[in-house]
């Protein structure tokens, strides 16, 4: 069917919906172009709300 992809790694890959490219959540690595990568960042789930953990940046 159109739109729809099957890897075999179910839960470890993410699509951008943009774009349409793929990445491994364990690693990061682009899957259209590895040199490419995501960054990860600690999430913590309370209820039903997900917070992303982001690193402090000066002057904030």
């Amino acid at each position: 069917a159109p739109g729809q992809y099957n890897w075999g790694h179910d839960g470890e890959i993410v699509a951008c919906p943009w774009h349409g490219w793929e990445f491994n959540l364990r690693s990061g690595e682009c899957l259209v172009d590895r040199r490419k990568r995501l960054h990860h960042f600690p999430v913590v789930q309370e209820d039903a709300a997900i917070y992303v953990l982001l690193p402090q940046t000066k002057g904030r």
